[in-house]
């Protein structure tokens, strides 16, 4: 079954989705019956494979080269055009390496439904750290600055090791800086409890302040979002987008 991870992989890249790692369903599922959210369907009882896909800040250039091309009309309709970027790079993707083979996919824009993915516990899954208290999901070489956007999953996955997929969650982040990090999101939480008018335009330099002390910790800074990216990834601001891909802004 590692050809069907390295297959996609493949062709994710062109797209600019360069985080591929499998996981199991069925350990998923445990989580889902432990955490009381939606499971995934099992294809084959023991063996189903599933395939966490997200991006660095590779993402980036491929998406503004995408947008570049489209027209007038398209800025008008599209509400959210990184989220249908990354729905067809995937359909592409998933329709390209593994054709004929019945798939089925979950993306970590849909928050309800039977459509719901638990990304951040995939993610757990996949060998990332993650941490509920802190919210973040870390990766070991690109700390906190990935972003998880889909699950594909694939069926049955006899014979694939899954003890090669490590779950290891010893923390990134030294113990004495983690509980100051934990301080400091708590701080955060309760200010949104008490804004009744809280929105990220009031508080995502917060929020970036806080993840760069996160990346500093795992010594991830080398992989930070350019500012063009982190400000979209928190605003969704289409005006400011469309000013970037007019720009021909990257990073």
């Amino acid at each position: 079954m590692e050809h069907i991870v390295s297959s996609l992989s493949n062709s994710l890249l062109k797209y600019g989705l360069d985080i591929v790692l499998p996981f199991s369903v069925a350990k998923y599922n445990a989580l889902a019956i432990e955490h009381n959210f939606q499971p995934l369907p099992l294809p084959s009882k023991n063996n189903s494979l599933a395939i966490l896909i997200g991006n660095t800040k590779y993402l980036w250039p491929h998406f503004l080269h995408h947008l570049s091309e489209k027209p007038e009309s398209f800025w008008e309709k599209e509400k959210n055009p990184l989220d249908s970027y990354v729905v067809t790079s995937v359909e592409n993707a998933v329709r390209q390496s593994l054709p004929g083979k019945p798939t089925e996919t979950r993306f970590s824009h849909v928050f309800s439904g039977e459509n719901f993915i638990a990304i951040q516990h995939a993610g757990q899954l996949a060998g990332l750290q993650y941490d509920r208290s802190l919210g973040f999901c870390l990766h070991p070489t690109y700390g906190p600055w990935i972003g998880l956007r889909a699950v594909v999953i694939v069926g049955d996955a006899e014979g694939y090791e899954w003890d090669s997929i490590s779950t290891n969650q010893e923390s990134l982040i030294p113990l004495e800086t983690l509980s100051k990090l934990k301080q400091e999101m708590d701080h955060l939480r309760a200010q949104y409890k008490q804004d009744h008018e809280w929105s990220w335009g009031k508080y995502w330099r917060q929020w970036i302040a806080l993840r760069d002390k996160v990346s500093e910790a795992c010594l991830a800074q080398q992989w930070r979002y350019c500012d063009e990216q982190i400000r979209y990834h928190y605003l969704k601001d289409r005006i400011f987008l469309k000013q970037v891909v007019q720009n021909q802004s990257s990073c």
